[in-house]
């Protein structure tokens, strides 16, 4: 089972945005599902907030395909 991340928009809650990957330890999203990053096992570890400085997962929700 294949697995993505998305998430509503901060500024545009009608607007979906998908987790595409990360540089400079940034979490990157994107309005074009097809750039979406795909998981074969369930990323959940992402959502780990031990510091609570991942503020870019927040509100996110990981979607099987």
């Amino acid at each position: 089972m294949a697995y993505h991340i998305k998430k509503s928009s901060s500024l545009n809650s009608s607007q979906t945005l998908y987790y595409i990957g990360s540089a400079k330890g940034f979490a990157r999203w994107s309005d074009d599902f097809s750039k979406r990053k795909v998981y074969t096992n369930n990323p959940t570890y992402l959502t780990k907030n031990d510091d609570g400085k991942n503020g870019g997962w927040e509100g996110m929700t990981v979607v099987s395909e």
